[in-house]
């Protein structure tokens, strides 16, 4: 579950998790809207495998690849 600074909680929505600049994305509503904090991104690296070259985050039966944009 992700949880907003208003206090809304959502699961972790389907799609690549971006890093811009070394700043981690998600999309919530639009693309890449919702930067991670550095807490929140440290608690999902706990889940990181690599495969293929490719770092994903692996939690229950759900996995988000890890993206980077320069």
């Amino acid at each position: 579950m992700i949880q907003l600074y208003d206090g809304r909680k959502f699961p972790l929505p389907p799609g690549n998790l971006i890093m811009i600049n070394n700043i981690p994305y998600i999309s919530l509503f639009w693309q890449h809207d919702s930067k991670l904090s550095h807490p929140s991104y440290c608690e999902l690296c706990k889940n990181v495998i690599e495969r293929d070259g490719q770092y994903i985050i692996k939690y229950g039966d759900n996995e988000w690849l890890v993206e980077e944009i320069v």
